[in-house]
């Protein structure tokens, strides 16, 4: 034993002799003492930071998160405050590079920390999508839940998903209205009426009493909600119309998500003013676009009348009716067990009861389930039959005790079992398939793992690198991963905030819940094509072209743009690129009637290049108080005079030169060469030298900063994908994933294989209560 243990000593003192010693940091400390002391010491902490205890580097790195703080404020010229003894530029890089190298060290003798794990309660998105891919149906419950928080920009955060005493009355009432609706659903019809004055509009179609007039070029679109899988009969109400003697009518083009059912016209021989057409379509639970399109009807070969002879159809507005249900095969596997899985005659029910709960409950868990399990839940349902319930209230009633269940609402990774003898020596391990499997699909589909996902975790294939990848590659080429779009890029860019955002409509008049969703619509389309091309991440800031309707065209004065359907258009000639000129962008980082130049720089240095500027000290003076003195003044001369002040210029000489790039765009977007009567100079220079005069070349400057983009995307990427904050151990997984991204010029299906097959992807902290890992910081 004695020489194991003096084998297992020298081998340490090996590693540590030969491993990356710490970083240079004889400056800190002395910097500190001179600058920091008199106001951040032990009587007179100034903003709760004390520093006059630290006497060595270990305590530094055991108290990273005040010391990034310190870091962040010297580091933007923001400490020491205006009227302290002036800290030289070379003196502040020496003590921010050395500070930054301390605070992102990483200890070589240990194992890289992968990260703690926390429960993680399914927010309200992945609660619905979960429910919609278990059981088929699309029933907001979600909708009644309490708002869910956000942590680092996210809303899958695990610290910050907390459960009430309300959430677990509403998980139980949505339990139980899901089981109701799920057997009414597969046993009854469903009709829905859309009236005329609730369709969109395209091509400027003319309004007439009770009805749109269908004309040429004319579109009219819906969406329309199938609660359960089904098939449904879709119809278009028609009004006949008095024709001119020679005319008759022209005909609709209907169809649903792409699909064409067929065109129609109306028939002058039939009874009654209103004619029903349309035709059956079978639908999967969720939302799907509806297009009325003016059509030209096949003539008659005899017929001696051209489309110019055809009288426009007045559409008096839609039906959608469920006839009848799908096969059983369209239904998912847990809801078609419950559905169709029924004892044969005179057989006891506890074998079909323990074949829906075999079907049901590793669905829901996402994980195999013990015998005890399965009999544990089958006995609950055989007793309810037993006291008189239904067989389908029996199984209803167990579904429910499922969605109730811990292992339901929470995803807990776990990790394989130690090997024996080993218990408590490791600090890092692989988590288990099935938990990796369900990081997977709540990542990039926001929902539970189908099955193929859960066979191959079963068969152990997530192991394999090339297993994993394909599983990747299949599932972003699947439709579900549009809600990983949708919730990837609506947090990390600040667009869900759109729609409560407020805006002055004294100044704006045009600007209407619709157009800000256009504004939202645009941005998410160009990450979508990004992901669907497998294009660089770069085109997220160079994109030339965009997607607009005739709202957004008209705003950004681009020709030629019809209806309110999207179309991708090239920027050639514009003054736009990328999402940064979007209204979207350009409205978030603006105030209500006004723009913002430290907003707007702001936005780019903390959501493009990583570099959050600190919050403005207490005592800064607000801009108002200058507007208010020179009113008269553009915003440029404004802010000039506002960084008179040297606590304030510290901070806006950065921030101001990359919003003064984006001043020729209004607070909604639309572009304008003068403000307040004086033309806009949207010149700048930054401080690392680069220099321009316009949005188009301040781009290309961001361009040229693909790595610090890379990185920054690569940390918004890695933080939603774990649902934590990154720590100073992750640094080694950023810096790898940037590395290996560069190399395939940032391919976006990259970047996501490398976050799953990062380190803190696949692995998690072992921390046992028997024997805490040591992580004591050298010092």
């Amino acid at each position: 034993m004695l020489v194991t243990a003096l084998s297992a000593t020298l081998a340490i003192a090996a590693a540590r002799a030969n491993a990356e010693p710490l970083p240079d940091s004889e400056l800190v400390l002395p910097f500190v003492q001179q600058n920091c002391i008199d106001c951040h010491s032990e009587g007179y902490a100034e903003s709760g930071v004390m520093l006059d205890h630290v006497v060595g580097v270990g305590q530094v790195l055991g108290d990273r998160h005040t010391w990034g703080r310190v870091l962040k404020q010297v580091r933007a010229g923001a400490m020491p405050p205006n009227g302290c003894e002036e800290v030289s530029d070379e003196d502040r890089a020496a003590f921010v590079g050395q500070l930054e190298s301390l605070l992102t060290y990483v200890d070589p003798t240990k194992p890289v920390d992968p990260g703690r794990v926390t429960a993680r309660r399914l927010n309200k998105d992945e609660y619905d999508n979960t429910i919609r891919d278990l059981f088929g149906l699309d029933l907001g419950l979600a909708n009644s839940f309490p708002d869910d928080d956000a942590g680092y920009g996210f809303d899958n955060n695990g610290d910050v998903l907390t459960v009430s005493p309300l959430h677990l009355e509403k998980y139980l009432a949505a339990a139980e209205e899901l089981t109701a609706r799920l057997f009414i659903s597969s046993s009854r019809g469903f009709h829905d009426w859309i009236p005329w004055e609730h369709l969109q509009v395209d091509g400027q179609p003319k309004e007439e009493k009770r009805g749109l007039l269908i004309t040429p070029g004319a579109t009219v679109s819906t969406t329309i909600v199938a609660t359960s899988p089904g098939v449904y009969r879709i119809k278009c109400v028609l009004l006949k119309r008095d024709l001119p003697e020679g005319k008759s009518s022209a005909a609709v083009r209907l169809s649903c998500g792409g699909q064409e059912l067929g065109v129609y016209t109306i028939s002058e021989d039939a009874d009654g003013e209103r004619q029903l057409v349309g035709d059956q379509i079978t639908l999967q639970a969720g939302r799907h676009p509806i297009l009325v399109e003016y059509a030209v009807p096949k003539l008659r070969e005899s017929s001696t009348q051209s489309a110019a002879d055809l009288e426009p159809l007045k559409l008096n507005g839609m039906e959608l009716h469920r006839e009848r249900d799908p096969s059983p095969d369209a239904w998912p596997p847990a809801a078609r067990a419950l559905l169709f899985d029924r004892p044969a005659e005179g057989d006891s029910p506890r074998g079909a009861v323990e074949r829906i709960v075999r079907s049901v409950l590793p669905r829901c868990w996402r994980r195999a389930v013990s015998e005890d399990e399965v009999q544990s839940y089958a006995g609950y349902a055989v007793e309810r039959i037993e006291g008189g319930a239904t067989f389908e209230q029996a199984v209803a009633t167990m579904v429910q005790a499922a969605l109730v269940s811990p292992n339901f609402l929470f995803r807990v990774d776990l990790a394989p079992p130690q090997p024996a003898g080993q218990e408590g020596e490791q600090e890092t391990a692989q988590v288990d398939s099935a938990s990796l499997a369900s990081r997977l699909s709540y990542f990039l589909w926001r929902s539970t793992p189908d099955d193929e996902l859960l066979d191959a975790a079963g068969a152990a294939k997530l192991d394999s690198e090339a297993d994993l990848v394909s599983q990747i590659n299949r599932m972003l080429d699947d439709p579900r991963s549009s809600r990983f779009i949708e919730s990837f890029f609506g947090q990390w860019l600040g667009l869900r905030k759109l729609e409560s955002l407020p805006i002055d409509r004294k100044v704006f008049r045009s600007v209407d819940s619709k157009l800000k969703e256009d504004m939202q619509t645009e941005t998410l389309m160009l990450a979508e094509s990004i992901v669907r091309e497998d294009q660089s991440v770069l085109k997220l800031i160079t994109a030339n072209y965009t997607f607009v309707n005739r709202s957004l065209a008209k705003l950004y004065g681009i020709e030629g743009v019809r209806g309110d359907s999207f179309q991708r258009v090239p920027l050639t000639g514009q003054p736009r690129r990328g999402l940064l000129t979007h209204a979207s962008v350009l409205t978030l980082t603006s105030y209500p009637n006004r723009t913002s130049p430290p907003r707007r720089g702001a936005w780019v240095l903390e959501n493009l290049l990583g570099d959050e500027p600190p919050a403005p000290p207490a005592d800064v003076p607000d801009l108002a108080e200058t507007q208010a003195n020179s009113p008269d003044l553009p915003l440029r001369d404004q802010l000039e005079l506002h960084r008179t002040d040297a606590t304030c210029a510290s901070c806006h000489r950065v921030m101001d030169a990359v919003g003064f790039g984006l001043e020729n765009y209004n607070a909604i977007g639309q572009w304008r060469d003068k403000d307040k009567g004086q033309p806009i100079d949207a010149a700048g220079d930054l401080p690392t030298g680069e220099s321009f005069s316009n949005a188009l070349e301040l781009i290309s400057i961001l361009e040229s900063r693909d790595e610090a983009f890379a990185e920054c995307v690569t940390r918004k990427m890695l933080t939603f994908a774990l649902g934590r904050g990154l720590e100073y151990y992750d640094r080694i997984a950023v810096e790898g994933i940037v590395e290996s991204i560069k190399a395939d010029n940032y391919q976006f299906s990259q970047l996501v294989r490398e976050v799953v097959l990062s380190r803190p992807f696949r692995q998690r902290r072992i921390e046992s209560p028997a024997a805490p890992v040591n992580r004591k910081e050298p010092s």
